[in-house]
């Protein structure tokens, strides 16, 4: 298991694919370890928990894209008119994402997860994943929507913040001027 990073977006997802791709074999690990300790056990209700498994593959969806728009705004010699379209790559998956019709989304939706109303039960991949008691699956799947909602928003006002339409316009048309991509030098290479 590879340890996450609070800002690094290059291991955030690194950690986040190999949490993905190996989930069903994670629970099986904690659930056939989860009388050893409590904290097996902990961790094997966390990530059978319905809004975990649908948060794993919403992110699943989006970091991708942020950790490729961090990876070309550390370039050292960054080719300007690279940022809009890592940009817009971020706001269409965003907006997918948004509409349940991402990869990841759909993966989940149609089929790993099989959900039986009548008995309140959903699994993903063969593993039953749990429902608050408070909730059923109905209230679940709105009760994500809203998260979904509510976490998609922020990155997309971070990013209008941070590089906005028209700046980006000026931006990348000085790439014109140059037939070789721009270099910011730190103040030492000057």
């Amino acid at each position: 298991m590879r340890e996450v990073h609070e800002i690094r977006w290059m291991s955030f997802y690194n950690s986040l694919n190999a949490i993905c791709r190996s989930w069903k074999a994670l629970c099986k690990y904690f659930q056939s370890h989860k009388a050893d300790s409590s904290r097996t056990k902990g961790l094997f209700e966390n990530i059978t928990d319905y809004k975990f498994v649908c948060c794993m593959y919403l992110m699943m969806d989006i970091i991708p894209s942020l950790a490729a728009l961090s990876m070309t705004m550390q370039k050292q010699d960054l080719d300007i008119s690279s940022v809009r379209p890592a940009i817009d790559g971020i706001f269409s998956a965003v907006d997918q994402a948004l509409s349940s019709k991402s990869y990841y989304q759909q993966l989940l939706h149609t089929s790993h997860m099989k959900k039986d109303v009548k008995m309140k039960q959903v699994t993903v991949q063969g593993v039953k994943v749990t429902v608050s008691n408070e909730e059923n699956i109905r209230e679940a799947q709105k009760s994500f929507g809203s998260t979904r909602t509510s976490f998609l928003k922020s990155p997309k006002d971070q990013l209008d913040r941070r590089f906005p339409k028209k700046e980006l316009k000026v931006a990348t048309s000085f790439q014109a001027l140059g037939l070789r991509p721009l270099s910011f030098l730190s103040r030492e290479n000057y």
